[in-house]
């Protein structure tokens, strides 16, 4: 017996438990367990779903029961508790079952099916035990795994689960018309329903979210009611105001059964444990819950199968079970012998035979009725095809194709024949056109025909023989194995790909299965599967005693036709569940012979476009009145109706992470669009942070341990795993950088995005949540109930705990106002990062905030207590209180608010990485470079051992300002004018051994033609030059007979050596015509002489317009890559033509012994330091230099223009 107002469970093992202290508990908060007791025991097995009907004289518990594969029912009143089959053959995958009070009708969904049925309650138990297998198909179209169903017979609706490939809720008319699809964003893994009938609400659980949720009866106004992503919830349903709920927690071996208020969603009462038996199904047996105050038309209409009250009491229609149509009276149903839809069909002999497809579960309780009058011929067929659209049947009997209306009394109708072998046959049901292989000693035909009564074409030939064919009508492609045992398909056009296979054998037929776009194969002792395209091949083994002849899919099913060795003649079937070896079905119907083909008739290959392709849309397909896409939270769909789209933002912005649905949502700052970020297929997001210099989001996966970063468009992912993250492990970007600072377990690293570590800090316990300031070159943690900081290169690490705190969930730093912010669960407060004085801002407010984040005069927070929003304060006093976002599609986790990097930029770090070859550590106006673990700092403070720096300097080009000629890193450059590039692009990389890739990279850019115009040129150049030189020569030599009367006015000054110059700190710079290093005597204040020209001789000189033109004292053969035009070098004053005689040279006044100096106010400054003649040289020396002579005098004797001479030592050089 099952008393009133009692809690009935179904368990993990199987057990009805009833628990009917169910009123104590809820309204005085007292648990008795010995009202906990056990009803059906050997009777049950594994029962899934649960439901009553306590109305007049029926008052009935139902349960399904998956290994039975039954719909059973237990007198509630009854003290016997003797368990009543009323339907046989549902599947293993039978789930959730509800009943419509009013109609007295029973549905439940088959998961494995992939249907919605329905089945009408016996009125008496004690006179009932028909173990039928008949029911009414409710829905059986765009369903992929339905789960869980509830009725609501006042409205006339009926909502369902559907946890398949696309999850979602639908709701539709109580006769599965006028569907409508209610929740499909936000959902995992919807399993149970239930109704609110006071208050029009629909409850379900997500074990996959970890939630239970609610909306309207229309899908809006959707709330999470419980959130606990360490539990699953399951069974659910409704008792007073509570709502009543199993759970089965992750690690634990015990069931509980939970009560939340539905007002506010907090628990109630104490928690129900079912030691060792985790609670699956549950349903209230409550007899309020069906008022008797409803339309009562069925009581009265006497429908011999089905009765169902329409929407609001407006009437009642009788209906029939499949496999029967309601006679003219609407009242009684007879029997249709020739209805196929979902019939197994298959060869015996000379006939098609049928089989209903619930068979497959059912022959164990009672033999299968079998038809064989689908076809009827006068030989043997070999194996046909069928156009269910037009209730047709082709078939051969191996030299001959026939066409017949199924079931049809005037026979078949011979379209084909020929003398060699018809191997197989394929229908294509969109284009209407039939294919077929035949076979002789000249090779293999395909042929088609438009039509039963059109001329045959040619489609394609073969040289080997084919064995078995089959037809995708979606993407019009023929499938076909040959007798080398070689895949093929082939196009409408004729063009044949082969599909490579690692396991076909001995292949005997071919199938594709529309549903999952897969072909399968009948094998040796195997059944072989793969994805059209070839992918994710896999062998399914089989008896190896049996002989496997043919092969179908139907949804999750696929049925095998065999023969047993040593009896050709005796067959049977095996189903194989979705390739599960361990659910083999195996049986045999009545007269059954060899099976050469068989097939599933299944009208709804035409008519259902959502089956297929997704109806072609890209996220969501909803098959109400007209197909339409949808689209996934995150996502808006397109003008084409078909694809969706995220609108990234670059800027204004909130990244955080759903712990429900682990995806990352970029929010806009007004909370008013929400968008789905692109990651990696099956990344967990456990924590966040983003680089808005590159626009990066760095993120860390601690379920697989794994540090990913990906642009903001979802491109230039980059993932590594890291065996050191641990449970806590949270990720800070450094804004400068690039760098991630990642607490790893008792470690604190900086990782670049090379992946590269280099571990700062080891710490006493596992570190947690993370934060960094660059700018101060400060970062923080939480160290378990303590915060600590330290520098950015890990040094003077130091507890950082305010008093105040208790123990802390997370912190957040204020870059404007120089502060650490902190939570612990009931207060959010803030710590100065200069005075560590400490101030709360929120307290007491019940909030439970557990993420935050400050950007600008903000503070943005989540909740524990609802997850699904985003709230945000003033951050100095907490006031100004507002929601900024909220959704029930989400679990908001870590959470990211931008803001203008500049305000926690370090700049030492963030120009070329602060000339750093690895590692750029900020701290506070400056910067520290490091390596990587392993490695240390060489000499120059910048590379790292054993790598080195390249030069920065290129042969006839100009590297970039921001090179960094670091190991493994890139500089581009450019050629002078006049150079070209010998390389693909101008690019150049450092390697370890401190040289560029590529040594030559810049060549003179000097066509063909030109070179020939410049030999010629440089030919008659070359003799200009002699004559010239010859002719000054000779003009020298009769100039210098008649010595000038200033030149023998001068005396002789001794010539500065050049060691009175201190080298090393000389300014160098290069001559770009004599291609040497000049120095630039700045340094020791030495002002380098000048030669004062007149304006005529500046023209004649053909020099600038500048009063003033210098000649540097050093010279050397280093090379430099600056240019100074000021400077008088050798080549420019040797190129006046005339020679310094015949220049009138303007002297200072008081100059009056010939010397050059720079200023009379220098020679003073000079005069103090040193001995000033050593500041000048004689004017033959400038006269030397100007004809171009370099290097050591010819001569140790040398001579005054007066005619005097004096020794000059040949190791001096100027």
């Amino acid at each position: 017996m099952i008393p009133n107002r009692s809690l009935v469970m179904s368990t993990h093992k199987g057990n009805l438990l009833v628990f009917s202290g169910l009123v104590d508990w809820v309204q005085n908060d007292i648990v008795n367990i010995t009202s906990l007791v056990g009803i059906g025991s050997g009777s049950l097995n594994n029962t899934r779903g649960l439901s009553f009907i306590h109305r007049q004289s029926r008052e009935i518990f139902i349960f399904s029961d998956a290994d039975f594969t039954t719909i059973s029912a237990i007198n509630a009143t009854s003290p016997y508790q003797q368990v009543i089959i009323f339907h046989i053959g549902t599947s293993s995958g039978v789930g959730q079952l509800a009943v419509d009070w009013v109609s007295g009708n029973c549905y439940w969904v088959d998961a494995v099916y992939g249907w919605i049925v329905m089945q009408a309650i016996p009125k008496d138990l004690s006179r009932f035990d028909s173990r039928n297998p008949n029911f009414k198909m409710v829905v059986d179209t765009y369903l992929d795994i339905p789960t869980g169903i509830a009725v609501y017979p006042e409205l006339g609706y009926l909502f369902w689960t559907d946890t398949g490939k696309i999850p979602k809720i639908e709701r539709s008319s109580l006769t599965g018309k006028d569907r409508k699809l209610l929740v499909w964003q936000g959902v995992i893994w919807p399993t149970s329903l239930c109704i609110d009938y006071s208050n029009n609400r629909l409850y379900w659980t997500d074990p996959g979210r970890g939630t239970v949720e609610c909306s309207d009866l229309h899908g809006n106004g959707r709330n999470i009611m419980v959130y606990n992503p360490e539990s699953s919830f399951y069974g659910i349903d409704i008792f007073q105001d509570v709502l009543i709920v199993s759970e089965w927690s992750s690690g634990s071996v015990n069931g509980s059964i939970k009560f939340f208020n539905i007002a506010n969603s907090k628990q109630k009462g104490f928690t129900l444990i079912i030691p060792k038996n985790p609670v699956f199904s549950l349903s209230v047996y409550d007899s309020r819950r069906q008022p008797l105050d409803i339309s009562q038309r069925c009581d009265t209409m006497k429908c011999q199968h089905l009765c169902i009250e329409k929407a609001n009491s407006t009437g009642a229609d009788c209906a029939c079970e499949d496999g029967y149509m309601l006679n003219p009276n609407g009242l009684t149903c007879e029997a249709e012998s020739q209805v196929l839809q979902r019939k197994i069909v298959y060869t015996n002999t000379n006939k098609i035979c049928f089989v209903s497809i619930n068979a497959i579960t059912s022959h164990k309780y009672l033999i299968p009725e079998v038809g064989c009058t689908v076809v009827n011929s006068t030989n043997n067929i070999t194996r046909f095809s069928i156009d269910t659209h037009k209730k047709t049947f082709y078939f051969t009997d191996g030299h001959k194709i026939y066409h017949q209306i199924q079931f049809s009394i005037n026979g078949s109708l011979e379209v084909y024949s020929t003398d060699k072998a018809i191997i197989d046959l394929a229908y294509d049901w969109i284009t209407g056109v039939l294919y077929w292989f035949e076979w002789d000693a000249d090779g293999g035909f395909c042929y088609k025909k438009t039509n039963p009564f059109s001329p045959n074409e040619e489609f394609m030939t073969t040289r080997t023989k084919p064995v078995t064919m089959t037809f995708d009508p979606y993407s019009q492609k023929l499938f076909w194995i040959d007798s080398t045992v070689r895949l093929y398909n082939t196009d409408t056009d004729g063009r044949t790909v082969n599909i490579a296979s690692s396991i076909m054998k001995n292949p005997t037929d071919l199938e594709y299965d529309w549903l999952t776009d897969r072909l399968v194969w009948t094998d040796d002792g195997f059944m072989g599967r793969m994805n059209s395209d070839g992918t994710n091949e896999k062998k399914i083994y089989l008896n190896n005693t049996r002989t496997h002849h043919s092969l179908t899919v139907f949804k999750n099913y696929t049925i095998i036709g065999y023969s047993v060795a040593k009896q050709p003649d005796q067959a049977a079937f095996t189903v194989v569940l979705d390739g599960d070896t361990t659910k083999l079905i195996n049986f045999q119907l009545s007269n059954m012979t060899r099976v050469d083909e068989v097939k599933v008739y299944d009208q709804q290959l035409t008519i259902e476009p959502c089956e297929r392709n997704n109806g072609g849309c890209e996220q969501i397909c909803i098959p109400e009145s007209s197909t339409t896409c949808g689209c996934f939270v995150g996502y808006h769909l397109n003008v084409d109706g078909k694809t969706c789209t995220a609108d990234i933002r670059h800027e204004d912005f909130i990244l955080a992470t759903d712990s429900i649905d682990h995806k990352v949502y970029q929010i806009s700052s007004d909370g008013n669009n929400i968008n789905s970020l692109k990651m990696s297929t099956g990344t967990l997001p456990s924590s966040i942070d983003f680089d808005p210099i590159n626009q990066r989001i760095v993120l860390i996966d601690r379920s697989d341990k794994i540090i990913q970063y990906f642009h903001l468009s979802g491109k230039e992912v980059r993932a590594e795993k890291k065996d050191d993250i641990s449970q806590y492990s949270h990720v800070a970007v450094d804004v400068s950088t690039g760098n991630f600072y990642v607490t790893f377990n008792k470690t604190i690293a900086v990782v670049d995005p090379e992946f590269d570590v280099k571990t700062l800090i080891t710490t006493s316990l596992t570190p947690g949540k993370l934060k960094v300031f660059p700018k101060l070159g400060q970062m923080a943690w939480i160290e378990g109930s303590k915060i600590r900081r330290a520098k950015m290169d890990g040094t003077e690490a130091n507890d950082f705990t305010p008093k105040e705190i208790i123990t802390p969930l997370d912190i957040a730093f204020d870059y404007e106002g120089e502060a650490l912010y902190w939570c612990d669960g009931n207060q959010i407060g803030l710590t100065k990062l200069l005075t560590a004085s400490t101030e709360v801002i929120v307290s007491e407010t019940g909030e439970q905030p557990n993420n935050i984040y400050v950007a600008g005069q903000y503070l943005y927070y989540t909740s524990f207590i609802n997850i699904r929003a985003i709230y945000r304060r003033n951050k100095t006093k907490g006031e100004d209180f507002t929601t900024v976002f909220e959704s029930p599609f989400v679990g908001l986790a870590s959470l990211f608010v931008y803001q203008n990097p500049l305000s926690a930029l370090n700049k030492e770090c963030s120009d070329s990485n602060g000339r750093c070859c690895k590692f750029c550590l900020p701290l506070n106006n400056r910067k520290k470079c490091a390596c990587t673990d392993g490695s240390w700092l060489n000499d120059d403070g910048r590379s790292c051992y054993p790598e080195k720096l390249c030069p920065l300097s290129i042969m006839n080009g100009q590297l970039e300002e921001t090179c960094l000629p670091c190991y493994n890193r890139h500089c581009s450059f450019t050629c002078n004018h006049g150079f070209e590039l010998t390389v693909s692009r101008p690019m150049l990389k450092c390697d370890s051994d401190g040289k560029w890739n590529h040594s030559s990279v810049c060549e003179p850019d000097t066509p063909y033609p030109v070179i020939i115009g410049a030999a010629v040129g440089g030919f008659l150049l070359v003799v200009a030059v002699i004559i010239i030189i010859t002719a000054r020569y000779f003009k020298r030599r009769r100039s210098n007979k008649v010595p000038r009367e200033m030149d023998r006015m001068r005396p002789p000054v001794p010539v500065p050596r050049a060691d009175t110059f201190k080298q090393e700190e000389l300014e160098e710079d290069y001559d770009y015509i004599n291609e040497s290093t000049l120095y630039n005597e700045t340094a020791n204040d030495q002002t380098p002489p000048y030669i004062e020209l007149s304006e005529s001789q500046q023209d004649y000189a053909k020099l600038s317009e500048k009063d003033t033109y210098k000649r540097k004292i050093v010279a050397s053969n280093r090379p430099s890559k600056t240019i100074h035009e000021d400077y008088l070098t050798p080549s420019i004053a040797g190129s006046l033509n005339e020679g310094l005689n015949d220049l009138r040279v303007s002297l200072p006044e008081e100059d009056y012994n010939g010397y050059l100096r720079s200023s009379s106010e220098a020679l003073r400054r000079d005069s103090e330091k040193s001995d000033v003649s050593a500041r000048y040289q004689p004017w033959d020396m400038l006269e030397h230099q100007a004809r171009g002579y370099h290097g050591t005098r010819a001569s140790n004797q040398m001579r005054y223009p007066d005619g005097r001479s004096f020794h000059y030592d040949r190791s001096q050089r100027y």
